[in-house]
Parts: structure tokens; sequence; C-alpha cells
């Protein structure tokens, strides 16, 4: 497993600090129109290749609906995700077999794994931001907290398994924040999760894409489609970590492609493994779950969808008895869309 390297007695501001200036903003004209651009244009800018129409539809499509209007460029307003005061307190491990049908803690979603030796460069999705409330029987002072994302290499055997990944969060009783807080956020852990800047309210339609560029260099775009289009693409370098303890020298972590994942987390407190409660949520539809391979040593992409994904069913543990109490469930609705829904 990977650990990240924070310099001793750094403050959540300092790493601040160091995302920023590891993350760097797509140069784009004024006025530029994806549509009316060529691939080297494209390419030249930094946004991903206009799929093929014929070979690639279902990617063609979300293509055309990420860049078609209403849609604006803006630069990415890095800040941590939450009050500083939550980082003087990461996201906690995933699933506990493996099957087509798995128990996490903290997940509840897909993810899939490529074929034929292939790996992922890209992952895309789409979801509207769910209402959440206290669950019933909750405590209402309680604080509780959700996240709703797309990534890579989430699976954390898997060598390398840093896991891009990019959504929004949903939020009831933040410290400081009495009632509901909607954020869209950004995080390569095992680096602090931080804000995007792009605002988001319950019901929005929220399209993403990860776009593997280098080995540690993950093109990011998230779009907000009911809020006048805004859309903020950026490049994102890799965290430094450490491998193990028998090889100690920091090293750049690689993206390797082993799974992409659309998920409903309950994620933890930044620094930290203690998990937020689970708010109760309206159910999330997953649109548009794709993903393009390629193999190893580059070549021809090729594009997969959820058709044999891996189920992930999110639990807490009860006592008296001491039992595992289902909180989440995700139901495959087709080759490229499931749903996820809060359960009692």
């Amino acid at each position: 497993m990977d650990m990240m390297v924070w310099p001793a007695g750094q403050t959540a501001d300092e790493r601040l600090a160091d995302i920023r200036a590891s993350n760097r903003q797509l140069v784009i004209p004024p006025n530029f129109d994806p549509l009316a651009a060529d691939d080297q244009t494209l390419a030249r800018i930094g946004l991903p290749p206009r799929p093929n129409r014929d070979t690639e539809r279902e990617l063609h499509d979300f293509w055309m609906e990420m860049f078609s209007p209403p849609l604006t460029f803006e630069d990415v307003q890095f800040d941590l995700a939450l009050p500083r005061a939550y980082y003087t307190r990461g996201s906690g491990g995933s699933t506990a077999v493996r099957s087509r049908h798995e128990s996490s803690l903290n997940w509840s979603g897909a993810y899939i794994a490529p074929r034929d030796g292939r790996k992922f460069v890209q992952v895309v999705g789409s979801w509207k931001v769910p209402t959440v409330s206290v669950p019933p029987g909750g405590n209402p002072g309680a604080e509780y907290g959700s996240s709703t994302w797309i990534g890579l290499d989430g699976q954390r055997e898997y060598i390398d398994s840093t896991l891009p990944q990019i959504g929004t969060g949903q939020f009831f009783n933040l410290m400081g924040l009495p009632g509901t807080t909607y954020e869209s956020w950004v995080q390569w852990w095992p680096n602090c999760p931080f804000t995007v800047g792009m605002p988001v309210k319950a019901g929005d339609k929220i399209l993403a894409w990860l776009y593997v560029i280098t080995p540690t260099e993950v093109v990011m775009i998230i779009k907000n489609q009911d809020a006048g289009g805004p859309a903020y693409p950026w490049v994102a370098s890799s965290p430094t970590v450490i491998k193990s303890p028998q090889y100690p020298t920091p090293i750049k972590a690689r993206v390797s492609g082993a799974t992409a994942e659309w998920v409903m987390e309950r994620p933890a407190i930044p620094m930290s493994t203690v998990l937020f409660n689970l708010p109760q949520y309206t159910p999330v539809t997953f649109t548009s779950c794709l993903a393009a391979t390629e193999p190893p040593a580059g070549g021809l992409q090729r594009m997969e969808n959820i058709v044999s994904p891996r189920l992930l069913h999110m639990y807490r543990t009860a006592l008296n008895p001491h039992r595992r109490v289902t909180i989440s469930d995700p139901t495959r609705l087709g080759p490229d869309s499931f749903k996820t829904e809060f359960r009692v």
C-alpha cells in the first residue's frame, strides 16, 4: 500500500500551497468552441479528443454534452474542502471481499477492471447532486457527510493505487456550518481533498471526466450543466509517496489504470480514519458510466462500460445484537448506468 509523504509539522495551509503549485490550469482562448475545433487543437489545449461517433457512440455523446452550450471555462480555485478545524483530526479502505457483490464501510457504487492486460486511461460519468438530511432516528446535532465521484485505481492492493477522483460533496451540520453544505471537490489520494470552486446545489446535473495524459498527470474536468454550464478543466499532478518501508525514497505515484469507479461515499475526516455519519440522501443515478482502456505500451483505445461491474454495498456495524446493517445499495440499470439508494 502507498503511504503519503508530508514534511514534518506541515500545516493544512502549507499543504494547500503545495497542491496549488503541483496543478496547472489549462490555457483556453476566450470564446473557445470545442465543437468547432479539430483534434490537433484540442490536444494542444489539453482537452480530450472528440471520440469516434461510429465506434465510441456513448463516449461521443458524453463529449458532445460536456462541451456543448451552455459552456464557460473557469479557472480552478483550490481551497480546503472542509473547515480548517477538521484538518487537525483521508479516505478509508474500500471493500471487504472480492466478488460481483462486495461489502464496504464507506463505498456504495460500482467499479470495473480492464480486460486483456489493458489499463484504464479515461473515465467519465454523470449524476445529479442528491439532497441530504438527518436519517430517521439519527441525531439532528451530529455531523453527516457524503461524496459522489468518479475515480481511477481505487482498489488499493494494486501497485501505484493512489486514486485520482473528482466529484461533489454533500454534508449536514459541518462544524460551524449548520444545515446543508454542497461543494465540488477533487482529491488525488492520499493527498487531502480540496474544493474546485464550482458552485453546486441539490438537483444540479454534474458531468465529470478524468483523462490520463502521462503516468503522473491527469486532465480533470467537472461541469455543472444546470448552473449556466461552468466547466473547470486543469491538469492534476500525482502525489509523492513512499512505496513501502523497504523502499523509503519518495517518488511520484503513477496511474496504473487498474480500476475505474463510480461511487457514493461516506468520506473520512481529513487526515484521519474517522468516517462521517452517512446522511439520508435522495437516490443517485450514475449515467454515462464509461471508461477507456489501452494496451500497456500505448495504442488504440477501447471503450468499456459496466456490463459486468463489481457492486459495492455500504454497511455499518450495529450492536445488540452485533451485526452488519446495509446503509447504501447499488442497483445496475443498464450497460452504462446504475443507481445507489440510502437504506434505513
